[in-house]
């Protein structure tokens, strides 16, 4: 019918970056928001910072997945990227263990490990690091036996950065040499994981390769340079150099007002 073309459409158009007209299409039908328009207009809005109306749509989209459990661990991944963003990181946490749980126990394990890398990482943000690890582990296991090496990478380098909080100098810096040689190979693909990668080799004392200008013009975000922040100063301490420590106040400030522990 009209709502599932629609839907169809508007999803498509969001994976070509066409932000705004997915939002129009999706919303258009009279019917009430539910399925594929749902969640594309929920990531058309989380794309554009609308994160009022990223929740409402993943709301819809959560109501109306009662009774499959794929359904509605898609729909609480997608609110706890939304939580996450608010800096909600407690509800965002709760959100995507139980996103784990439905997804693996309906056989979705890429998409189950996904969420436990979302947990891992919301987790160590909020000072647990040692929780986070064994969710980065089991993700990190289950994208090598499939092969999803974007994903691995990514997993790796999460989890390099709990290992760091955990003062495992030695493994962090394994698991951030291995999660950077998988960046850079698709560097053109994410350049998001290779700006995470060069953070991770910085946070260990390993050379990213490239130069401080180079990472600073790819900060894309405020917590991207926030995170940059924080490289350079456990870089500092490793070389036993002076530390920032008014650009480290900031970034304390900001990481209270959302939620972070670390």
């Amino acid at each position: 019918d009209d709502a599932e073309v629609a839907g169809a459409y508007a999803r498509l158009l969001v994976t070509r970056g066409r932000y705004a007209e997915a939002r129009t299409i999706a919303l258009s039908p009279r019917a009430p928001l539910a399925g594929l328009r749902a969640e594309a207009a929920g990531l058309a809005a989380l794309y554009t910072g609308a994160l009022d109306d990223a929740d409402r749509a993943f709301a819809a989209l959560e109501l109306g997945a009662t009774g499959s459990g794929i359904a509605q661990g898609r729909a609480l991944s997608l609110r706890g990227m939304v939580a996450q963003q608010r800096g909600q990181l407690a509800i965002a946490g709760e959100r995507y263990a139980e996103a784990a749980r439905l997804l693996a126990g309906a056989g979705e394990l890429h998409a189950a490990a996904t969420a436990h890398v979302n947990l891992g990482t919301v987790l160590a943000e909020r000072g647990r690091a040692s929780d986070a690890l064994p969710h980065l582990a089991d993700a990190a296991r289950v994208f090598a036996e499939v092969g999803a090496t974007t994903e691995l990478c990514a997993a790796e380098l999460a989890r390099a950065n709990a290992l760091l909080a955990t003062h495992d100098l030695d493994a962090a810096r394994a698991a951030a040499d291995r999660g950077y040689r998988e960046a850079l190979a698709r560097a053109g693909d994410d350049p998001a994981a290779r700006l995470a990668a060069w953070l991770a080799l910085v946070e260990t004392g390993l050379d990213p390769g490239v130069p401080d200008a180079t990472i600073e013009a790819a900060l894309a975000t405020d917590d991207d340079r926030d995170r940059w922040v924080l490289a350079r100063a456990r870089r500092a301490r490793l070389r036993g150099e002076l530390v920032a420590t008014e650009e480290l106040l900031a970034v304390g400030t900001r990481a209270e007002r959302g939620d972070r522990l670390d």
